[in-house]
């Protein structure tokens, strides 16, 4: 065999690995996800201060890789699907910019990031689990309640599960879509117990 057809052939060797190598890097490219958009937020200026947080989740959420559940102890961490930013803070803000949308005389905000502000309420809670499962249940439940400035509770301590399912599991865009649909469910909620307590 010549050199020459030795030369041949490691190209051909070379540019087949190229090739499978391009094709594996592009099948398995990460992509990421947010929650999705919130209400248009009305133009009135909000007078009473409400601070959103702390609002704990589980560690085996709060990681870049979306979670899904295989079994009642069995857990899937997609390696190629991420949320953009972390899960706990994502929450917070989605919920913070739909109360504001929902409430007209109030100015929700993410707590602890602006701590220096006097609020007047305080809206936290435990989120024990927000992930789809394999079947194509999504479920989020939460415990949480409301205190004022002088840590009194105004909207005793409650436990609110929120579901919705869709057609298929392996469809993250209508994973994100169906838990952005559950936050929103729990922001009417917390909306709801806030105008409870005649902000305006």
């Amino acid at each position: 065999m010549s050199i020459r057809t030795l030369q041949f052939k490691l190209f051909l060797y070379m540019l087949a690995g190229s090739l499978i190598t391009g094709c594996f890097n592009q099948r398995e490219a990460t992509r990421y996800y947010t929650l999705g958009d919130t209400q248009p937020v009305s133009q009135t200026v909000g007078n009473i201060l409400i601070a959103l947080g702390p609002m704990e989740i589980p560690e085996y959420l709060n990681r870049q890789e979306i979670v899904i559940r295989k079994g009642e102890t069995s857990l899937t961490m997609l390696r190629f699907d991420r949320w953009a930013e972390p899960l706990d803070v994502a929450v917070k803000r989605h919920l913070s910019d739909e109360l504001n949308a929902q409430l007209e005389y109030a100015f929700v905000f993410p707590f602890p990031a602006l701590t220096g502000l006097e609020r007047e309420y305080q809206v936290s809670g435990i989120i024990s689990a927000f992930e789809a499962d394999e079947d194509g249940n999504i479920r989020l439940t939460v415990r949480w309640g409301i205190i004022d400035k002088n840590q009194i509770s105004v909207i005793r301590p409650r436990k609110s599960v929120y579901t919705t399912v869709i057609e298929r599991p392996d469809d993250i865009p209508a994973v994100a879509a169906g838990m952005t649909r559950l936050l929103d469910e729990f922001a009417a909620d917390i909306a709801a117990g806030l105008e409870s307590l005649e902000l305006s």
